[in-house]
């Protein structure tokens, strides 16, 4: 039986000629791959613009039990961007999270915190200047994190403590070296304390957001079985440079 159902595109990988399999975060079944069918024609560019990374959705489908691949039919973009397909800087940072996200909720189930954080923060994203969303691909990994459970814990922290990877909180005297020096942990601390709309004021040179990207990786890493060294920070590093 066909229901309505709304989510994230996060990864778009091509079958053959005429279709692709979409990683998409849904609303009401987490990370759930689809038959995405390509358009053939010129008119059809509308249409194939709905895989890109990101893009939010809504459609049709059939949740059987007994499928590992599901159809989607009626498929419409659920809120158009203004500014991120538009903005290389906005477009390289989008790149970046969904590649974390495809990653990171690898067999997730249904999440609602964790998808409307997710819907909401793309929103802010769209609707910031340019220059005040340098911080916003960390601020998406710590909020996930915390939607996952997983977050560092700052009830301990103060100046001069050491985020220590493994057991996801701050210490003065890190018992191995797997912890983050302490102007790194600083700014991971920092972030967790704010809004969304509270980073673009985090004062970060580009240093200091390499360092900070680098040791958020290594952290899910040690936290996300299989999660790999992201691609994409290459590309955020050559853009912030």
């Amino acid at each position: 039986m066909l229901q309505s159902e709304q989510g994230i595109v996060l990864a778009s990988v091509r079958h053959n000629d005429r279709t692709s399999i979409l990683k998409v975060f849904t609303r009401t079944r987490g990370m759930v791959p689809f038959v995405f069918h390509l358009g053939q024609a010129a008119k059809s560019a509308a249409r194939n613009s709905l895989q890109q990374p990101l893009t939010q959705i809504e459609f049709q489908t059939d949740y059987r039990p007994s499928a590992s691949l599901f159809s989607m039919r009626e498929i419409k973009n659920l809120h158009p961007y203004r500014s991120i397909v538009f903005s290389p800087v906005k477009s390289a940072i989008a790149l970046f999270v969904s590649e974390f996200l495809s990653h990171a909720l690898m067999g997730e189930e249904c999440n609602p915190k964790l998808y409307s954080f997710l819907t909401d923060s793309l929103e802010w994203f769209d609707h910031t200047p340019e220059s005040q969303c340098a911080n916003f691909h960390m601020a998406v990994m710590l909020g996930t994190a915390t939607a996952l459970g997983i977050s560092p814990d700052t009830d301990n922290y103060e100046p001069g403590a050491m985020l220590d990877l493994r057991e996801g909180c701050f210490t003065m005297q890190p018992e191995h070296t797997d912890c983050a020096d302490a102007s790194t942990s600083a700014v991971i601390a920092r972030l967790l304390q704010c809004s969304l709309e509270e980073t673009k004021d985090a004062p970060l040179n580009r240093e200091q957001r390499v360092l900070t990207l680098r040791t958020l990786n290594n952290y899910f890493r040690l936290h996300i079985p299989m999660f790999p060294q992201l691609e994409s920070i290459a590309v955020l590093e050559a853009v912030f440079s």
